[in-house]
């Protein structure tokens, strides 16, 4: 299949993921820690499971694409860093709400984490 069928399947598995963590703030169910809520139903986790099986398959297979490697690494670094704010608002939000001062670090785990996984693919991976 061409690269960009899975490139808009890893689009659309991303956006589906931000929209889902926004409804939940807006709902109140989202959790900002690491791991998972002892509330979250098995529907739910599966649903989980599925989308970022998605997501990671369609990173995967554009992976190893020979074609339009730039364009596809910029894409999903855009992507990355769309989810990454996301979720760091969020986390500002939730933090704003319970004032508990895990979440901050946490966050902070996150950001230093992506911005690793930047340096390693811009200096050790070829």
């Amino acid at each position: 299949m061409p690269d960009y069928f899975y490139l808009t399947i890893l689009c659309v598995g991303v956006i589906i993921q931000i929209i889902l963590l926004i409804y939940l703030f807006v709902k109140g169910k989202y959790y900002p820690y690491f791991g998972r809520d002892e509330e979250d139903s098995l529907k739910k986790r599966i649903f989980d499971i599925g989308l970022n099986l998605v997501i990671v398959v369609s990173a995967t297979i554009l992976s190893f694409s020979r074609e339009n490697t730039e364009l596809l690494v910029l894409i999903f670094f855009i992507l990355l860093i769309a989810i990454v704010l996301c979720v760091n608002i969020l986390n500002y939000l939730s933090y704003r709400k319970m004032k508990d001062p895990k979440i901050i670090w946490q966050t902070v785990t996150l950001d230093l984490s992506i911005i690793a996984l930047f340096l390693i693919i811009k200096y050790i991976l070829p």
